[in-house]
């Protein structure tokens, strides 16, 4: 085990949790766009064919090889903290329109979005500038969507208020998932340091026995 700080850690890890879920990310959303349809029922923003139609052209032909893109960028580039933060920008901005079209009758977050917001941090190693940074990307994506769709009839005080508090919620949560693994790492690399000097020390108390083995006995 080698002694690296724990940002390189971080960005390693979250290398490796996007390379796993892009693709899986990348297969629900094209497979919402085949039954956007029958979801739309359900939805507050989805109220005309042209609309259906548009949104599920986003989800099948556009958001799928975007994410795949994506995909291919975090397989095959050099590991870092700006561009694994680009990476889940974009990531952010494709899923802020699923978000948008989410919306309930009380015009609040689906808690399906949450739930998916709250796996986002719990997946990766965030620092909690980072958490806002990418909800407040989602949010801002989230409402042109909401206005491109439907004006400016839903952003009530009732949005707001499950913005903010989902906000809180992820930022409690993204931190204390942060703090844990920071605490974990610098845990695991305390032992590895105390096992390194057992190994010196054993290996610096063979080295002496060999050493007496080998000095004139006082009977020769």
């Amino acid at each position: 085990m080698q002694a690296n700080n724990f940002s390189h850690f971080a960005n390693i890890q979250n290398r490796k949790q996007m390379r796993l879920w892009l693709p899986i990310v990348a297969a629900v959303l094209l497979f919402l766009g085949f039954f956007i349809p029958y979801l739309s029922r359900t939805t507050f923003l989805l109220d005309s064919t042209e609309e259906i139609y548009w949104f599920r052209f986003f989800l099948i032909a556009i958001a799928p090889p975007a994410l795949m893109g994506l995909w291919h960028i975090a397989k095959t580039q050099i590991i870092s903290t700006k561009l694994n933060l680009a990476i889940l920008m974009g990531v952010s901005i494709l899923v802020a329109g699923l978000h948008a079209i989410m919306l309930t009758q009380s015009h609040t977050l689906a808690p399906i979005s949450i739930i998916l917001l709250s796996l986002l941090v719990k997946v990766m190693i965030l620092p909690m500038w980072a958490v806002g940074s990418l909800y407040g990307v989602s949010v801002i994506t989230g409402i042109l969507v909401i206005m491109l769709l439907d004006g400016d009839r839903v952003l009530t005080p009732h949005l707001f208020a499950s913005v903010s508090f989902t906000l809180i919620w992820l930022l409690y949560l993204g931190q204390d998932h942060f703090v844990t693994r920071k605490r974990r790492f610098e845990h695991n690399q305390e032992q590895w340091k105390a096992h390194q000097q057992i190994t010196l020390q054993l290996l610096e108390l063979e080295a002496q026995k060999r050493n007496y083995k080998h000095l004139p006995s006082p009977m020769a």
